[in-house]
């Protein structure tokens, strides 16, 4: 009868901080058309595939202005064919 209370009083352990997390939690609701504004700030983009140099990642650190624009993009990658490198100054628009 022992490891029954055990198991139920862990449960009960268990569910009470899971029910506060989901009572707290607001559901938020959109508030209008999402423009290219709304996005400016700081951003990272990975991108995963098949290179000259075999399978490698790239991850991508940029901040976007209010236009969508970005001046400095700064990358760091890794493929199996030639390891470990990066590069940065590149421009882009979204």
């Amino acid at each position: 009868m022992k490891r029954h209370n055990r198991i139920a009083w862990l449960g009960c352990l268990t569910a009470i901080p899971l029910a506060t997390i989901i009572a707290a939690t607001a559901p938020s609701s959109a508030t209008g058309n999402i423009v290219v504004a709304d996005l400016a700030g700081k951003w990272q983009m990975t991108l995963i595939g098949q290179t000259g140099c075999g399978f490698g990642t790239t991850l991508a650190t940029f901040t976007l202005n209010s236009s969508g624009s970005s001046t400095i993009v700064t990358e760091k990658f890794h493929t199996t064919g030639c390891g470990d490198g990066g590069g940065s100054g590149a421009s882009s628009t979204y």
